[in-house]
């Protein structure tokens, strides 16, 4: 059972970093200029949020969806993706879909409350700028993590892929 839940975590760990590698590759490529990027912030800020809540839905949906068809979400459950009617009767028509529905809208609603929390924390607050080596290194130690993470592992295997969960 441990174990399971640490391969979930890795899988986890894996989606989290592609998430979050685009926002820390802008945030040091910023970090060279002496201006605050405001408009950086307010993008990374609803790419966040827009990107985890596509996450979360997809999480959510996977739910009813194996309990449906004894399989998880793959690409080939994204067919119906050009037929956005078709798509919205599937999920409203089964009363089976609301406590997930209902659930997603909660997650999304407390996600935005703690992304904004963190965002007042940090990138409101008036901070002593680094230099520009200790930016640097920071930025590339952060971004060497979230390439780990995206490898989904530290050994000379090959990378996690999702097979590796069967």
């Amino acid at each position: 059972m441990i174990e399971a839940k640490l391969m979930g975590l890795r899988f986890d760990t894996v989606i989290s970093s592609y998430f979050l590698i685009l926002p820390v590759f802008l945030y040091f490529l910023s970090s060279f200029s002496s201006k605050r990027q405001e408009w950086l912030e307010r993008f990374v800020f609803i790419y966040i949020f827009t990107i985890y809540s596509i996450g979360f839905f997809i999480s959510c949906a996977d739910i009813p969806w194996y309990r449906q068809f004894e399989t998880r979400i793959t690409a080939a459950s994204l067919q119906w993706t050009n037929t956005l009617a078709m798509m919205l009767k599937i999920v409203l028509e089964d009363v089976r879909n609301y406590p997930f529905l209902i659930a997603f809208v909660l997650l999304i609603f407390f996600f935005y409350k703690v992304l904004r929390r963190i965002k007042r924390r940090t990138l409101d607050v008036e901070a002593k700028p680094l230099s520009l080596i200790n930016s640097t290194v920071t930025y590339i130690f952060f971004i060497g993590i979230a390439l780990i993470g995206i490898r989904g592992r530290i050994e000379f295997k090959s990378p996690i892929r999702w097979g590796t969960a069967f």
